[in-house]
C-alpha cells in the first residue's frame, strides 16, 4: 500500500488536464441548462455518459475499470514484463488485446438491428479509441506499479466518455464558447504531455 495516495490523486491530476476541454465544455452545458432540466443528480446532470440507473453505473464505473485494469494491466502487464518484453513493446502491442476485448458491441449492436456497415464502422472507432487508452492505462500502469492508479484513471475516463465535438455544432449550447473549449482541449493535450512523467512517477 505504500503511495497509494499520490498514485491514486497524480494520476487522476493527470487525466484531469488531459480533458480540460471536455470538462469546460460540460461544465458550460451544466451551467446553461434551464433549471427544469436538472434531475437532481449531479452526476447524471453533469456527466451525460453516466447512466442514471445506479446499477448500471456501479457496474460502468467500479466493477468494470475494476475488472478490466486487474486482468488487462495488472495481470497482463506483469506476465509480458516477465516474459521480458521491453516496457515500449508491452505499452504498443498489449493494448490491442484490450481493445479486441471490446468487439463483442459489433455482435451486440447488429442484433439489435443496426445495420452491418454501421456496426462495424463504430466497431473499428470503438477498437481504435480503446486501443489507445490502453496504451495509456499500461504506460500509467508501468510508470506508477499501481492498480489503483490505473483503476482511477479508468473509472474518470468511463465518466466522463469519448470527448465530444458537439461544441462545434451551431445547435451546441456552448458553441458561443467553442473558441474557449478549443483552446482548454489543446492547453489539455500540452499540459498532459509536460506532465506525464511527473505525475506518474513510481517515486
Amino acid at each position: 500500500l505504500g503511495g497509494l495516495v499520490p498514485a491514486v490523486i497524480l494520476p487522476l491530476g493527470l487525466m484531469a488536464v488531459l480533458f480540460a476541454g471536455p470538462l469546460l465544455d460540460l461544465h458550460l452545458k451544466y451551467r446553461r441548462k434551464p433549471p427544469h432540466a436538472h434531475t437532481g443528480d449531479f452526476l447524471f446532470d453533469f456527466f451525460p455518459n453516466c447512466p442514471e440507473p445506479r446499477l448500471q453505473r456501479l457496474r460502468n464505473v467500479v466493477i468494470a475499470p475494476l475488472a478490466e485494469e486487474f486482468v488487462f494491466r495488472s495481470c497482463m502487464g506483469a506476465l509480458l514484463t516477465a516474459g521480458g518484453l521491453s516496457l515500449g513493446k508491452i505499452v504498443l502491442f498489449s493494448p490491442l488485446f484490450f481493445g479486441t476485448a471490446h468487439l463483442h458491441h459489433c455482435y451486440g449492436m447488429v442484433r439489435e438491428g443496426t445495420p452491418l456497415r454501421q456496426a462495424l464502422i463504430v466497431s473499428a472507432v470503438q477498437f481504435t479509441y480503446t486501443s489507445m487508452f490502453g496504451a495509456l492505462e499500461m504506460f500509467i500502469f508501468l510508470r506508477t506499479g499501481h492498480l489503483a492508479a490505473v483503476f482511477v484513471a479508468h473509472a474518470w475516463c468511463n465518466l466522463l466518455g469519448l470527448p465530444s465535438l458537439e461544441w462545434l455544432s451551431t445547435q451546441s449550447l456552448t458553441y458561443p464558447h467553442r473558441h474557449s473549449i478549443g483552446v482548454a482541449f489543446l492547453a489539455g493535450v500540452a499540459g498532459f504531455a509536460l506532465a506525464r512523467m511527473q505525475l506518474t512517477s513510481a517515486s
